[in-house]
């Protein structure tokens, strides 16, 4: 299985990048992979990859990553309003380098990842907004909700 990179799939394609804040590298999720570009649905690799997260409390932001998750991408090269992205990540998977910052976003307060182990993120709509920037409408599922 040959692994890509968005970049090969087309430059409006970097609005995920922004979005994961990284440069993601994708895999067919079925065998049958034509060519780099080419329209389908590709599972995103761990290795290379990263979703990052911030929270803001009043005291400070923490930023930190999820080490446990798994996406797909479904495009089109051709089609910038057909892409549609999803992504799952494990609440309790969260590192931030400082336990105790990890155990509150854990904690009940914010992710309750004990009852809600999963967070989402589903595309609704891609748009291009001027030359080299694009919008993306993404249902955000923390909580159960």
């Amino acid at each position: 299985m040959r692994k890509i990179t968005l970049s090969e799939s087309g430059g409006w394609i970097a609005v995920l990048v922004l979005l994961l804040s990284q440069t993601l590298e994708v895999a067919p999720a079925s065998p049958s992979l034509v060519r780099p570009g080419a329209a389908g649905v590709y599972d995103i690799e761990k290795a290379g990859s990263e979703i990052k997260f911030q929270v803001k409390s009043r005291l400070k932001t923490i930023e930190g990553v999820f080490e446990n998750w798994k996406g797909q991408i479904e495009l089109d090269p051709t089609r910038l309003e057909a892409l549609r992205l999803g992504l799952q990540a494990q609440s309790a998977s969260i590192k931030t380098g400082n336990s105790f910052e990890e155990a509150l976003i854990r904690g009940e307060n914010f992710s309750a990842a004990e009852k809600h182990p999963e967070v989402s993120v589903t595309s609704k709509k891609v748009s291009a907004e001027s030359a080299g920037r694009f919008r993306m409408e993404a249902e955000l599922t923390l909580r159960g909700t």
